[in-house]
């Protein structure tokens, strides 16, 4: 996960993900790639 103010993007692929519910310990899953981006 990387990133720029409060956009949140893929570090594989670059994908912006759907934003988190706040939660550091969330996993975010990209739709394009399908890796899992840890938070925080």
């Amino acid at each position: 996960m990387s990133a720029i103010g409060s956009l949140i993007f893929c570090t594989d692929c670059g994908n912006l993900l759907r934003e988190s519910t706040g939660n550091a310990d969330a996993i975010l899953h990209c739709d394009v790639c399908g890796t899992r981006n840890k938070g925080g």
